[in-house]
């Protein structure tokens, strides 16, 4: 099984050439800042980590985690976005895995990772 890493910068084609894998060679499509939104969810460890660590002054009226009341704190501070990183981005590498695994299994063909930084292809290399 071939595993790829798309990236690159916005408008560059990522989703172009996903799409086209998906469908020519029914490539499972696996999107890493999707995957981080999904890790977030309430009633997952992340989402009590963060609301641990942030406060309940990020949360929306729904109670899930409004990312620009968080975004406003830890990119307005580096220690604080290192803080958030560490907790998510393990996350998003385990569902990652995960995911691998589970299409290997099925015998797919490939499984492409997309993200608007690097973090997903260096996840795709280094861990999978």
């Amino acid at each position: 099984m071939k595993v790829l890493g798309i990236t690159g910068q916005v408008g560059a084609g990522k989703s172009t050439i996903l799409a086209y894998l998906e469908e020519k060679y029914r490539a499972k499509v696996i999107q890493a800042d999707q995957v981080g939104h999904l890790v977030m969810e309430p009633d997952t460890s992340c989402y009590k980590q963060i609301c641990s660590l942030f406060g309940e002054q990020i949360l929306a009226a729904d109670q899930k985690i409004d990312r620009k009341k968080l975004g406003a704190i830890v990119f307005a501070d580096q220690e604080k976005l290192a803080m958030l990183n560490a907790i998510v981005h393990p996350a998003v590498k385990e569902y990652i895995r995960t995911a691998v695994y589970l299409e290997k299994q099925k015998g797919m063909c490939a499984v492409c990772g997309r993200g608007g930084s690097s973090f997903a292809g260096r996840t795709l290399r280094r861990d999978l």
